[in-house]
């Protein structure tokens, strides 16, 4: 029955499994639909603090390299980006094991990307490496200065 559920109402399942779960009927539970779940939850959280990162080392990049368009447009996203990736972290202390040079150098590439997109600067005038850690990035009213 709950594996009918889980494809016809996603909704109804998930209330389901928390009725079960709070009753302690926990062999009628839907394990195998139960376990994807909880493992999409955690790359949820995970794709949602990459994204973030990304999002905020890409305004970084644009205050730092045209200073001229800087604005609290900019300015209002990287402290809004700032705010939720720290909460996430307090939510989630496990986040800091993700954060690797190999994990911020795929985060710095993506930022590089967007940012050459968005300001029409080529990639290669961007630096290939980051240029500040993860730390000073999240770091509450760190801007950096043009190059």
């Amino acid at each position: 029955m709950t594996t009918v559920a889980y494809q016809t109402d996603y909704l109804a399942w998930t209330n389901e499994q928390v009725k079960l779960l709070s009753n302690g009927q926990l062999s009628e539970l839907d394990l195998q639909n139960l376990a994807e779940e909880i493992a999409e939850m955690g790359q949820s959280i995970r794709r949602e603090f990459f994204n973030r990162m990304v999002i905020l080392v890409m305004h970084l990049l644009k205050w730092q390299f045209q200073p001229a368009f800087r604005g609290r447009s900019w300015e209002n996203t990287i402290r809004t980006q700032r705010k939720e990736l720290t909460r996430l972290i307090r939510h989630n202390p496990s986040l800091k094991s993700i954060q690797t040079t190999e994990w911020y150098q795929e985060v710095w590439d993506d930022a590089i990307d967007d940012a050459s997109y968005e300001t029409g600067i080529p990639k290669h005038d961007f630096p290939s490496t980051p240029i500040w850690t993860v730390d000073e990035a999240l770091q509450a009213g760190y801007l950096p200065e043009q190059p």
